[in-house]
């Protein structure tokens, strides 16, 4: 009897254990199932991507005219000033076609000034003219009377005549002669417009000897050492700007069913691990990176295979939150998170 009664017990201990365990089981895969659904919701509401590098402003520094490097002020990686001087080409040669621009200025201006003159002594011809041309003119009037009055001889008249005749010319010519001079006038004008042009373009071309930094940031890409030859429009050295950054974050398309503008995210840099950044969506890419490629994908010929693509999206870092990493560095990897239920 006894031994039944143990037997007994021992089955419902096991039948208890068994219980145990199926409850056990069970209550892991309930919790699995839950925490599933909640890492799910979270990655909705809380999309995060490590596919996300910092970007910036960055101006490439090019030569706006051919010469020599002079001197330099800078070096590769350091920091700059908005309108700090960074290095001069060799100015001599844009001094010397300065100077000649202002004497062709100069010799211009000289030649106006003989024009006009020219035009006040031929204006005083033209008077003088005039008077000889009126006397001119009443002689042959009287003369002519005279002679159809047969009081004097008709070759007296035709003398008078040619007399006046002669004059008349004297001062066409120099009326003409005036308009000439005034014609060159306008011309000599047109030519002083056209040196003061040379004088000011000579002075731009000097003034590119210096190289200024357009904005503050950071050199870099800096190779140009003194005697370097250097060509317009070469570009010379890239300048970072550190007046504002972002983070290009790629996306897969299925993370951003909520994603709006306007939204707040968490940016932490791989380089600074334990610093969280804030910033703001500020915009959304209307295409895939993919599309933009040298070699877009021809999804309409041969077989096709589904990829899920990635869109950027533009995180701005807010300027108060850059003080709190030493340096950003373009290019830096990243890791974004968005919250999709900020505004």
């Amino acid at each position: 009897m006894t031994s039944e009664n143990e037997t007994q017990g021992e089955q419902e201990v096991k039948k208890s254990k068994g219980w145990i365990k199926y409850a056990t089981v069970l209550a892991v895969v309930v919790l699995c199932i839950i925490g599933f659904y909640i890492y799910v919701k979270y990655t909705e509401i809380y999309p995060s991507t490590e596919d996300a590098y910092v970007n910036a402003n960055t101006v490439y520094i090019s030569a706006q005219v051919t010469g020599k490097v002079d001197k330099i002020y800078v070096e590769d990686n350091q920091a700059v000033k908005k309108g700090q001087l960074l290095l001069t080409i060799e100015p001599q040669s844009f001094e010397y076609a300065l100077q000649e621009a202002k004497a062709n200025l100069a010799l211009a201006e000289q030649q106006i000034q003989a024009i006009e003159d020219s035009i006040r002594l031929e204006e005083a011809k033209l008077k003088e003219a005039e008077a000889q041309e009126f006397v001119a003119r009443q002689k042959q009037k009287r003369i002519s009377k005279l002679v159809a009055q047969n009081m004097s001889s008709k070759e007296s008249g035709d003398e008078a005549l040619g007399d006046y005749n002669v004059a008349v010319a004297s001062v066409n010519a120099a009326k003409a002669s005036i308009s000439q001079q005034k014609r060159q006038l306008v011309l000599q004008a047109s030519k002083i417009e056209a040196e003061k042009s040379q004088v000011e373009t000579a002075k731009l071309n000097l003034s590119y000897t210096k190289i200024y930094a357009p904005t503050s940031g950071y050199i870099t890409n800096f190779s140009l050492r003194p005697g370097s030859m250097i060509n317009q429009n070469q570009s010379l050295f890239v300048l970072v700007s550190n007046t504002g950054f972002w983070v290009d974050a790629n996306y897969k398309e299925t993370q951003m069913e909520r994603m709006k503008a306007g939204q707040s995210a968490e940016v932490v840099l791989d380089m600074y691990p334990n610093v969280t950044l804030h910033g703001v969506v500020e915009s959304i890419s209307s295409g895939s990176g993919s599309v933009f490629s040298l070699l877009p994908p021809e999804n309409a010929s041969g077989n096709w295979v589904k990829v899920t693509q990635r869109f950027p999206v533009k995180v701005i870092i807010d300027p108060k939150e850059i003080k709190k990493v030493p340096q950003f560095r373009v290019g830096a990897s990243a890791s974004v998170t968005i919250d999709t239920r900020s505004k």
